[in-house]
């Protein structure tokens, strides 16, 4: 038998989603790949992380110093949002991501270091986003938002009267310490409301699968530090939900995460602590019945 026979097929290398995605947003591209984008955008569909290992990889990428990388990415995002569906299109509609983009458009982070290119760019996917996603209410928000600071700035920069520039001025500071806040605020929360679902889905996960029988101590530890972490959240979301402005979309999603914290603490406290109670009790009926036993 020959050599060439016992020769075992090498299998193909599948290349990731973080290699797709650098591939197809290399600045050495005089111009997108198609086939490229579409791969990549076939990763994210396939892989049920897939959205949301996009949205960090794109994020980061849009804030490229180098323009043509940095408009790459920002196509790639354009045809992500066309074909990537609902779960992609709820990732770009939070703050979290939005926030990013905003960024290259404020005085305050980025829009000093970004080419008018990417900032138009930006405008432009916001603007396409407000009239394709009416659903993702978070989207417009931040365009109109920036629409409006827009026209007042151009009214009173087009002025000659010395009073409008100097008004000019004072608006552009009050809106650089405005966007500052209010960016802050909301970079804020998203961090805290992350932690309370992650800590959520978590403990669902295990008290979906408990089994005092089988729990090991490691496991009764760890879901124990995290209904005392979740307790400890229930004053944040009630801050968070206080401090929300009228029309706050966000509003929904804060009661949501409470309604749900309360629903895993109740579902802990009738499996896992009910489930302790019931053993005390047990264990305390044996023992009188081994007294009783003895003085019989």
């Amino acid at each position: 038998m020959s050599s060439a026979s016992n020769t075992v097929p090498a299998t193909p290398v599948v290349d990731s989603i973080e290699t797709i995605f650098f591939k197809a947003t290399s600045p050495i591209h005089k111009s997108a790949d198609p086939n490229l984008m579409n791969l990549f955008c076939s990763k994210v569909n396939a892989d049920p992380e897939g959205h949301h290992q996009a949205i960090r990889l794109i994020a980061h990428k849009i804030q490229s110093p180098q323009e043509h990388e940095a408009l790459r990415t920002l196509e790639l995002l354009d045809v992500c949002v066309q074909s990537c569906g609902r779960r992609f299109h709820q990732e770009i509609g939070k703050f979290r991501f939005l926030n990013e983009m905003i960024k290259l458009v404020s005085p305050k982070y980025l829009a000093n270091h970004t080419s008018e290119k990417v900032k138009k760019k930006v405008i432009e996917l916001l603007y396409t986003w407000t009239q394709s996603l009416p659903n993702e209410v978070k989207i417009n928000e931040a365009y109109q938002m920036l629409k409006q600071k827009s026209k007042t700035l151009q009214r009173l920069l087009k002025s000659r009267k010395p009073e409008d520039l100097e008004q000019a001025n004072a608006l552009i500071k009050s809106l650089v310490k405005k966007d500052e806040e209010k960016i802050e605020k909301l970079s804020n929360r998203a961090i805290e409301l992350e932690k309370v679902q992650n800590n959520i889905r978590v403990l669902s996960e295990m008290l979906i699968h408990y089994n005092h029988s089988t729990v090991t101590e490691a496991e009764k530890e760890t879901m124990s530090y995290l209904r005392d972490e979740l307790e400890k959240f229930r004053p944040v979301l009630f801050r968070l939900a206080t401090e929300s402005e009228d029309g706050d979309e966000g509003l929904g999603e804060i009661l949501l995460a409470s309604d749900s914290l309360s629903r895993v603490l109740s579902q802990y406290e009738r499996l896992v602590t009910q489930d302790h109670y019931n053993k005390d009790v047990e264990i305390e009926f044996i023992y009188f019945e081994i007294i009783e036993n003895v003085l019989r």
